[in-house]
């Protein structure tokens, strides 16, 4: 699986491609009772297409109940990398990352870059308009007696009676698709903040990046 935030440039705001360049960060952070520097770096790599391929290198500290030099902790500083792409015309910024680190990765580059990223929110009924499958639907809201959410699975989910009254009843949170991209099929997860999760195999980032170029916002 593969996890991915797509973020745009705030619209009054004109983005800069010669700003991509290499460029490091240092946070001062308690951990486990002792002030620790955190570093942040991006180094610079290739094109690919319309894009700017650029590698995270970051300290992120985890929870961990363990014990070190004789001494108990409960957290720990692990380094991490990450891809990320940037559009050299638009600014969009491709966050191959798990969730939790990805708001902190945007924060750092807009104020690096001067500007200001904002997650993108997809349309999720026009997805599931272009999408080859829907196998999963979740709601949120839903006021049908004493249901509050629901999920349902299955094949072509929108198909049924059952997404017809949940949908009528509730908002729509997420959904998992099955989208034709480059001559594959591509099977994701997508909720109504942005938040993606690739289930299928991608080895080229290209594929990655036609994906997100077909979703609409």
């Amino acid at each position: 699986m593969q996890s991915v935030s797509v973020y745009g440039v705030d619209g009054s705001l004109t983005f800069d491609n010669t700003k991509i360049a290499d460029f490091t960060k240092i946070e001062e952070k308690v951990v486990s009772d002792h002030n620790e520097e955190l570093s942040f770096q991006l180094f610079k790599n290739e094109v690919i297409g319309t894009y700017t391929r650029c590698r995270i290198v970051m300290d992120e500290v985890i929870p961990l109940r363990a014990r070190v030099f004789g001494q108990d902790t409960t957290e720990v500083i692990v380094n991490v990398e990450y891809d990320i792409l940037i559009a050299n015309d638009t600014g969009k910024l491709i966050i191959l990352v798990n969730k939790k680190s990805c708001d902190k990765i945007s924060d750092y580059i807009s104020e690096e870059f001067g500007i200001n990223y904002q997650k993108i929110a997809y349309n999720l009924p026009r997805i599931i308009e272009d999408s080859t499958d829907v196998k999963k639907a979740q709601f949120r809201k839903v006021r049908i007696e004493t249901i509050h959410g629901s999920s349902i699975t299955g094949t072509r989910v929108t198909d049924t009676n059952v997404f017809k009254d949940f949908d009528d009843a509730g908002e729509l949170s997420n959904i998992a698709v099955v989208y034709a991209v480059d001559g594959e099929e591509v099977s994701f997860s997508i909720s109504d903040i942005g938040s993606i999760v690739i289930f299928s195999t991608i080895n080229e980032i290209q594929n990655i990046i036609s994906l997100i170029s077909l979703l609409p916002e």
